[in-house]
């Protein structure tokens, strides 16, 4: 069972490495946390990178080619 995270200012605490973020997610959750966490501001992507998804995303709709 994860342990509750510990009280803080800030929901989640800043972390030096990716090693000891991994440590600190295996050790906690953050299930308890969810509403306090900062809203992630919305992305603007490019044109091309829009293009790629959306050709990706249809490719995998459309039924398969036989020859």
């Amino acid at each position: 069972m994860k342990k509750k995270l510990p009280n803080a200012k800030a929901p989640l605490p800043k972390f030096k490495t990716e090693q000891a973020e991994a440590e600190y997610f295996e050790k906690y959750s953050v299930a308890e946390l969810w509403d306090q966490l900062p809203e992630a501001k919305p992305i603007k992507l490019s044109a091309a990178l829009t293009r790629k998804i959306r050709d990706r995303h249809d490719r995998s709709k459309s039924p398969p080619r036989f020859a």
